[in-house]
């Protein structure tokens, strides 16, 4: 069993040796460094995209950035969803969506596709179509 090798595949076990040797690095952490454990997840999103250069890459960031800091602010008992931690492996970016609410997960799991995700993926030269996501239902 010491041998057996775990995949993280919601992107929430500590970051591990193993993590870093593959060359993924956590650029921005999320709601698990500053939200309890005892607050009820109802699903997870993950999100994996290639980018297409540097550029593109510090602009994604910079919006990941701000939302994160708006999220921050939200007390523990109105948070609806959260970041989860940012890694970087070159310019693949993969990330997650920690959701608290089942309503608020129906109404909004699908808003990558939305005309104002569209208009800001634009700023980094992708579209929905080149986001890998997966729900899971907790």
């Amino acid at each position: 069993m010491a041998n057996e090798e775990y995949v993280d595949i919601l992107g929430v076990l500590p970051e591990s040796d193993m993590e870093q040797n593959r060359g993924w690095t956590t650029i921005l952490s999320g709601e698990e460094s500053r939200r309890p454990q005892s607050l009820n997840k109802v699903a997870i999103t993950t999100v994996e995209v290639d980018l297409k250069s540097e550029e593109d890459f510090n602009r994604f960031f910079e919006i990941i950035k701000e939302s994160d800091r708006r999220l921050s602010e939200i007390p523990d008992k109105e948070v609806m969803y959260e970041w989860v931690k940012v890694r970087r492996k070159g310019l693949s970016i993969r990330f997650g969506v920690a959701w608290y609410d089942q309503q608020f997960f129906n109404a909004r799991k699908d808003a990558y596709l939305s005309n104002e995700h569209s208009s800001m993926f634009k700023e980094f030269h992708i579209t929905s179509d080149d986001l890998k996501i997966t729900h899971t239902q907790l």
